[in-house]
């Protein structure tokens, strides 16, 4: 049961990562209604790693543009300097992230310089802080969560790539006044908890 709630998280990292609603408010929201079983400590790694799904699944996608290695047949390795060159600005980035991370912890998941690093760094302090008490079955969760936010990750990506060549960003304002709407009411009514 617990493999399929992960799956579930998955799919919702996958599909709000990536669009302007707030993944982190839609995990929050899943929360309320299906509540993963272990540890906090557990929990709190998970809502990490299962967003590191999501951010691979760019990586997977823009691989060639991001890459700056070139290997042909019988020639020497290449090295796209441009590439290199914004891996370094993106790791100079980094730093302070990485920094107030290490200092406060808790903060290290919410500062997004840019995301591959950063959130290679936010999963594996959390999991050399935590990981290591972990069952088999927490995890095939983690394992189950981010495979599913990273398979709906390329997809959400692909639709959104070719949405906004069509059409503007306004219909995403209005399902965020929608749903905080409906999230006041629900709170209000004593149905959930945020």
């Amino acid at each position: 049961m617990e493999i399929l709630k992960a799956v579930i998280f998955g799919i919702v990292e996958g599909i709000t990562e990536w669009l302007p609603i707030s993944s982190t408010g839609h995990m929050i929201l899943l929360d309320e209604f299906v509540q993963l079983k272990g540890s906090q400590d557990f929990i709190n790694v998970f809502l990490v790693v299962v967003q590191l799904g999501a951010i691979l699944a760019v990586v997977f996608m823009f691989w060639n543009d991001l890459f700056p290695f070139r290997f042909r047949k019988g020639k020497k390795p290449e090295i796209e300097k441009d590439k290199m060159i914004l891996w370094g600005k993106i790791l100079l980035a980094c730093i302070p992230a990485a920094i107030v991370g290490i200092l406060f912890d808790q903060v290290f998941e919410r500062l997004f310089y840019h995301p591959v690093p950063v959130m290679m760094g936010a999963s594996l302090l959390r999991i050399l802080q935590h990981g290591f008490y972990f069952s088999g079955t927490e995890w095939a969760v983690m394992a189950a969560g981010m495979a599913a936010a990273f398979l709906v990750s390329e997809g959400v990506i692909r639709f959104l790539l070719d949405y906004i060549r069509k059409h503007d960003f306004q219909i995403f304002g209005w399902y965020r006044i929608l749903l905080g709407i409906l999230v006041i009411g629900l709170n209000m009514m004593g149905m959930i908890h945020i």
